[in-house]
Formats: structure tokens, C-alpha cells, sequence
């Protein structure tokens, strides 16, 4: 009988140790993909990532309803990341967002960008008790020289160079990332 439950103890404790050996294979996988991308978006040749020398994006700042023109020839960089109240992987990855934007607000410039009016974005806001000092934007324009039609979509973008275009929620705060961005200032 004891030697009964010392093999489920054995049993049940190797399949833990599997299943997080796992999970920490498919997160390091993931964090992978992102930091491969970041290599390939730096080894491509900077023409193919250009942003017409006049672009702009027009924003109205959804805590105090100024308008905004972000232009993208500046030494800093900017970060535009393109979401909505309704989309689910928007939300899971908006507390990284958050985090990453509270250790960079200094040397970066973030943009967090809906097409959703400033009322509806501001509900939500509130209603999920989400700091509203945070950079909030409503899109006032259509954009044409970026695709924003998939969300989420984040872009590492300076001196009209697009450094990184990804596709989809992932970890915003991770180090590699940091460093990344620390590394184009």
C-alpha cells in the first residue's frame, strides 16, 4: 500500500516537472519568435522599412481630447500599438504595454492607438480601473504607409525606420525586448 502512494507521489511529481518543462519550452519559444524578428527587421535593408519622409498620424489624447500629430523623423524612439476594448488579446497584453511604458516614458515615445471613439475608450478605461494618464489614443485618420487592420499590432518605429512590426499579444515588458529598445536609443 505505501509503496502504492510513493509511486503516485513519483508519478504525479514527474508530470509536473513535465508539464512546466513545457510550458517554459512554448513561453521561451514565443519570446524566441519575437527576438528573431527583431534580428531579421534589423539585418533588412532600411529602404523596405521606410516611412515616407511627411507621414503623420493624426490622434485626439483620449484623457484630455487634444489632437496630436505624431511625425516619425525624431531621434526618439516610438512606440505605436494598435488595440481595441473588444479584442481579447489586446487586453491580456496591455498590462506588458503598461509596464514597459513606465520604465521607458522617459526615452520613448508610446502611442496606445484604438479606432474606437474617446467615449468608448474611456469607459472601458474606467471601468477597468486602468490609469488614464497612460498615453491613449483615438485614431482620427486613416493611416496608409502601416497595416493596423490585425490587432493587436505594435511597431518599434525611428528616424522613419520601422525597427519591429509584430502581430499579435505577447510580453511587451520582457528583458530582450528592453534591451532592444534601449539599444536604438
Amino acid at each position: 500500500m505505501i509503496r502504492k502512494i510513493i509511486f503516485g507521489y513519483i508519478i504525479g511529481f514527474v508530470f509536473s516537472l513535465i508539464s512546466i518543462i513545457i510550458f517554459f519550452y512554448f513561453y521561451t519559444k514565443k519570446v524566441t519568435k519575437i527576438v528573431d524578428n527583431i534580428d531579421k527587421q534589423e539585418e533588412m535593408n532600411s529602404i523596405v522599412n521606410a516611412i515616407p519622409t511627411d507621414s503623420e498620424i493624426k490622434l485626439i489624447k483620449v484623457n484630455d481630447l487634444q489632437s496630436v500629430h505624431i511625425k516619425f523623423n525624431g531621434d526618439k524612439v516610438v512606440f505605436l500599438n494598435f488595440w481595441a476594448t473588444w479584442c481579447k488579446p489586446c487586453i491580456e497584453e496591455l498590462p506588458t504595454v503598461i509596464e514597459l511604458y513606465k520604465k521607458n516614458k522617459n526615452t520613448v515615445d508610446f502611442f496606445i492607438i484604438s479606432k474606437e471613439s474617446n467615449d468608448e475608450i474611456m469607459e472601458y478605461l474606467k471601468a477597468k480601473n486602468i490609469d488614464t494618464q497612460l498615453p491613449f489614443y483615438s485614431l482620427t485618420d486613416s493611416i496608409s504607409f502601416i497595416n493596423y487592420t490585425s490587432i493587436p499590432r505594435t511597431y518599434i518605429i525611428k528616424n522613419n525606420i520601422i525597427y519591429l512590426s509584430y502581430l499579435g499579444k505577447t510580453n511587451w515588458n520582457h528583458y530582450k525586448i528592453t534591451q532592444f529598445i534601449e539599444g536604438l536609443n
